[in-house]
């Protein structure tokens, strides 16, 4: 799928194509926004540097200490990565006492939250009292990933298809993570530069 394209005036299309980054959000319901857009080990930028999963952990566990603020996850732009890489942000968004206790923690949810994004998912709300706002994810537990490409004989146009299954729980055929809240993007809000699901995490903040 198409990411929408960036709007000055929404925060959720800011920056969506920086893997990781983190914002604080004013006002009258003050959270830290964590905007994940891949599931990757380091935030790619056009000089092949960035900032590393581990240091961006760190850095949230720093603003955490000093704030004491709850945190909003957008995972809406995440279509998944390495399994192996979301370790250390799950480990400080499960642990970190400032977290503890409903309305502290929150999730946004889209369809095009998919593959090691919907796994994230999983783990974190098995570690976390976390919230989760948006629509369904476009992906459960178990899923085909791996994708690679092939050339169309007769056409000769090349697309790219997912060859490896994943089960990463055998008992669980859900094809989604259904949202605690269920917020509906609409086109009018787009326009606007509205964000009707972090309004609705935002009243919820404790």
């Amino acid at each position: 799928p198409t990411a929408l394209p960036r709007r000055a005036g929404a925060l959720y299309l800011q920056d969506p194509a920086t893997d990781f980054w983190l914002a604080r959000l004013s006002g009258p319901a003050e959270a830290l926004y964590v905007q994940y857009n891949a599931v990757t080990g380091r935030t790619r930028t056009p000089d092949g540097g960035g900032e590393t999963r581990a240091a961006f952990a760190a850095r949230l566990a720093a603003q955490l200490d000093e704030t004491g603020l709850p945190v909003i996850v957008d995972l809406r732009h995440n279509l998944g990565g390495n399994l192996n890489t979301f370790g250390p942000l799950l480990d400080v968004l499960s642990s970190h006492p400032a977290l503890g206790g409903d309305g502290r923690l929150f999730a946004l949810l889209g369809r095009r939250t998919y593959s090691a994004a919907a796994v994230f998912v999983d783990r974190l709300r098995a570690a976390a009292p976390v919230t989760l706002v948006g629509e369904p994810s476009g992906g459960g537990l178990n899923f085909f990933a791996d994708n690679g490409p092939l050339t169309l004989p007769n056409s000769g146009v090349q697309v790219w298809v997912s060859s490896r299954p994943f089960r990463t729980v055998r008992d669980d055929d859900a094809p989604w993570h259904a949202p605690h809240v269920e917020v509906a993007p609409r086109g009018a809000e787009f326009f606007s530069g509205q964000d009707s699901a972090l309004d609705a995490a935002r009243a919820r903040l404790r």
